[in-house]
């Protein structure tokens, strides 16, 4: 189909011999309509997305400088987290969810160069649900979460691995007023310049639950509280593991 987008799927979608897969990103609406997305892949440039409609963005293989706005029931995938990067450029949040009533899926990417005063490599607020998996989320800053803030937003995360992260407060994760369940999650070698080097759980308007199987907190740095710290001051916070190591 001459003229047809490439997509992530190992046929030669538009019957042109001298394109590739590869660099190449597109969107596909809940209608079924296919559209390129015109992505950076140039560490020079930064390309701002916003994704305001539902759907499902894909990115195939390739490092990917951009930063993407989600306000619509979104998927976001790439092929596999070793081979598809998507690169704040160390200009803001690499993935932000803003609205209301969201469900927003992050799949097989590694985030990194997010650069944000809430949220380096993902930043979710207010009430919608994210659910991230085969994700790597590295190399961001903050001053509150350096790998990913979540505000009252439901999260679930499954083979997560946060690493290498900075922030003042939650290095690693910063996740307050909501529910959540990580499961084979792994924060690690992240470094608070004040407190909660691999998490730090919070309320300040709702009652704050994080349930965590297996995966590790370790090797995390931090002036006070380099694994977890949890901040109950205003309304409950638990914490529960399940075979979590933490060292």
């Amino acid at each position: 189909n001459p003229g047809a987008v490439e997509v992530c799927n190992g046929v030669d979608d538009d019957c042109d011999t001298t394109t590739s897969e590869d660099g190449t990103a597109a969107f596909e609406d809940a209608g079924g309509a296919v559209t390129a997305l015109t992505v950076s892949t140039s560490s020079g440039s930064t390309t701002a997305l916003a994704l305001t409609q539902d759907g499902t963005a894909t990115f195939c293989s390739g490092t990917f400088y951009t930063t993407l706005v989600v306000e619509a029931d979104v998927t976001v995938q790439g092929i596999d987290s070793a081979l598809t990067t998507l690169d704040g450029g160390s200009s803001d949040t690499v993935v932000a969810i803003e609205g209301s009533s969201l469900l927003v899926s992050l799949a097989e990417l590694t985030l990194t160069g997010g650069d944000a005063t809430v949220g380096g490599g993902i930043s979710c607020e207010g009430p919608n649900t994210l659910d991230g998996a085969n994700l790597v989320i590295t190399g961001n800053r903050a001053t509150y979460g350096g790998g990913l803030a979540i505000d009252g937003c439901s999260t679930t995360l499954d083979a997560v691995t946060v690493s290498s992260n900075d922030a003042v407060v939650g290095a690693g994760v910063d996740f307050g007023n909501a529910t959540g369940t990580f499961t084979d999650v792994v924060l690690t070698a992240n470094d608070a310049s004040s407190i909660g080097g691999g998490l730090y759980l919070s309320n300040d308007s709702a009652s704050t639950a994080l349930s965590m199987a297996g995966g590790s907190i370790d090797a995390n740095t931090a002036v006070y509280a380099s694994a977890a710290e949890l901040d109950g001051a205003t309304n409950a916070v638990t914490l529960t593991l399940d075979g979590t190591e933490v060292a």
